[in-house]
């Protein structure tokens, strides 16, 4: 029998080639949700070709010669998925997870900050 995952249909800008694998993290993980993903699946990509931001995001770009890579964080739960985009693969390779911690810019303070999960 072909098992094909319908969670992620509605979502045109996610690679079916993912669906499974974005599934397995919902599975596993109480607090993870379709849409969720799908709000940090996006803005990763935005940030594959270039520095983006969003509310309630951590985002980050990185562009190197052979590649490029476009990572974003769920603030309150530090759920992420990274997307990376070789020179010469036609799509992209997916990490996804939860972080324990990251450090940022801390503007009020005029230093940097830790956020634990």
């Amino acid at each position: 029998m072909f098992f094909t995952c319908k969670m992620f249909v509605q979502y045109k800008f996610i690679d079916p080639n993912h669906h499974v694998a974005l599934q397995s993290c919902i599975r596993n993980h109480p607090i993870v949700t379709a849409q969720l993903l799908a709000r940090i699946y996006n803005a990763a990509l935005a940030c594959v070709d270039k520095p983006c931001g969003e509310t309630g995001l951590l985002l980050s770009h990185i562009k190197a010669d052979t590649y490029q890579i476009g990572t974003a964080t769920d603030e309150k739960t530090g759920i992420f998925v990274q997307l990376v985009k070789m020179k010469d693969r036609p799509s992209h390779l997916l990490t996804a997870g939860q972080k324990w911690a990251v450090e940022r810019d801390n503007a009020v303070q005029g230093n940097t900050s830790t956020l634990l999960w």
